[in-house]
């Protein structure tokens, strides 16, 4: 099943507003749902809050030559913005090492085969680290996978875990969608949280955060009182990282967001030693 999402993801066109090529990240898993339920029972929301999170990350960046490939001040400015956003929240991001590789097809990743052989080479650490790898070419702006409960040291699980975004989403780039000041590996890396979409499920549906206002489809831009569930409270959540956006417009997660960080952190990833 999981290639076949692989697969999916990579067949998406770029377009800015495509819901399959801004971000490709699929739906949680009936597993996920599930453990993210049963999560909120791991401890009581303050305890959970009051222990800081320490991530270890690791950058990589893919390209198939080596003018492609990004410069180490580029990778730098990268975390910087993931170092700056996510300690607002009770998260410190370590830079704990980076890479450059030269190799046309992990540059671009388009199947499942030449992904888990890129990751396989370059993946470090622990389920604990965040492996972020900067494509010179990807199908979408950025994926990443969610926390699992399955991912022992070997399995594809452990292994494909990280984000993937593409090289024109970091600081400095020249993207035409808006995502060029480093904010596209934050919204990956609310799901590698276990953050879904702001609007997964519709006007119907949850995203699993009760501070979250119910929103049937993405922002896509700055318009200020858009509210695509006029029949529910609130109004769509604009300024939220895990919304469709450009760069200028992203600036938030909501205290129910960040509880939720925290419990699929203490969930799937805090105990992890291997």
């Amino acid at each position: 099943m999981l290639f076949s999402l692989l697969l999916s993801a990579s067949l998406a066109q770029a377009s800015l507003h495509s819901l399959t090529s801004f971000c490709g990240t699929p739906d949680p898993s009936d597993q996920q749902i599930a453990k993210s339920l049963a999560s909120r029972d791991v401890s009581s929301g303050s305890s959970i809050l009051a222990a800081n999170i320490s991530v270890p990350v690791y950058l990589h960046t893919i390209a198939p030559n080596e003018t492609a490939l990004l410069s180490q001040a580029t990778l730098e400015a990268q975390f910087q913005v993931l170092h700056d956003t996510f300690s607002k929240y009770g998260i410190t991001m370590t830079l704990s090492g980076t890479s450059r590789t030269v190799n046309a097809s992990w540059s671009t990743v388009t199947n499942p085969t030449d992904e888990l052989a890129m990751k396989s080479a370059l993946r470090k650490g622990t389920y604990q680290a965040l492996n972020i790898y900067v494509q010179a070419i990807h199908p979408t702006l950025g994926r990443c996978f969610y926390p699992e409960a399955d991912a022992f040291p070997g399995s594809e699980t452990f292994i494909l875990d990280g984000c993937q975004i593409d090289a024109n989403t970091v600081p400095g780039a020249d993207s035409p969608t808006g995502n060029d000041r480093g904010y596209m590996a934050v919204h990956e890396v609310g799901h590698w949280f276990g953050l879904p979409h702001t609007f997964q499920g519709g006007c119907t549906g949850t995203d699993f955060v009760e501070d979250t206002p119910a929103q049937a489809t993405p922002s896509w831009n700055c318009t200020v009182g858009q509210d695509t569930c006029p029949d529910l409270p609130g109004v769509d959540p604009l300024y939220n990282f895990m919304n469709y956006q450009a760069d200028n417009c992203w600036n938030e997660f909501t205290p129910g967001q960040v509880q939720r960080m925290h419990e699929q952190w203490a969930t799937f990833r805090a105990n992890s030693t291997v």
